[in-house]
C-alpha cells in the first residue's frame, strides 16, 4: 500500500516542484529549513520516503508537505515517479538525499535548457521542465542507483535528438 497526503498549499501550480527523496527526519528538518529561505510561491516540496523512514510522516504532516510513503522495496525510479505525479510545478527538481535543494537552485536557475544535470561526485540532481516529462516519460522503475537513473533518463533523451546541460558545481553563490 502506497499512503500519500497531498499540501492543499500545493494544489496550485507554482514555478518548481522539489522532489526529495527521504531517509531520516533529521535530514529533513535541515531540508526544511533551507527552503524556507525562499519564497513560498515559488516552489513546493514534495518528500519521497519508504515507510522505515521513522518520524517523517509525522513531520511531514507538521509542516504541511506534500509527502509518499513507499514500501522499502521500491525503486528510486519509482519513487521520483511517484512524487512526480504529485507535483504542480512548471519545473521538476529530483534530488538525492545528500543534495540541498536549495543549492541545486541556485546552480541551476541561470539554465535555460530545459533538462540540466548536475553532479558534484557525491551529489547529484535533475532539473526537467514538465514539458519534458511529459515527452520523454518517467524515470526506469528498475532497481539502479541514481546515477545509472538518471544516465538511462539522459540517454533517452539524447536519443530522440535533444541536449541537456551539464552543470558544474560551484560553491560560491
Amino acid at each position: 500500500m502506497i499512503r500519500r497526503r497531498r499540501n492543499t498549499r500545493s494544489m496550485c501550480a507554482c514555478p518548481l516542484s522539489i522532489i526529495y527523496p527521504c531517509s531520516a527526519r533529521d535530514a529533513l528538518l535541515n531540508v526544511v529549513d533551507s527552503i524556507r529561505t525562499l519564497p513560498a510561491e515559488s516552489y513546493e516540496l514534495i518528500v519521497v520516503h519508504s515507510y522505515s523512514a521513522v518520524g517523517v510522516d509525522a513531520l511531514c504532516r507538521q509542516e504541511g508537505l506534500t509527502f509518499v510513503s513507499l514500501p522499502n522495496s521500491k525503486s528510486k525510479g519509482t519513487a521520483f515517479n511517484a512524487g512526480a505525479r504529485l507535483s504542480t510545478g512548471d519545473h521538476l527538481l529530483f534530488c538525492d538525499r545528500l543534495t540541498n535543494p536549495v543549492d541545486c537552485l541556485f546552480q541551476t536557475s541561470t539554465v535555460a535548457n530545459p533538462i540540466s544535470y548536475l553532479e558534484d561526485g557525491k551529489a547529484v540532481a535533475l532539473k526537467l521542465s514538465r514539458e519534458s516529462v511529459r515527452q520523454f516519460g518517467g524515470f526506469s522503475e528498475k532497481n539502479l542507483s541514481l546515477e545509472e537513473m538518471f544516465s538511462e533518463y539522459m540517454q533517452r533523451v539524447a536519443a530522440s535528438g535533444y541536449e541537456w546541460t551539464p552543470i558544474e558545481w560551484s560553491a560560491a553563490r
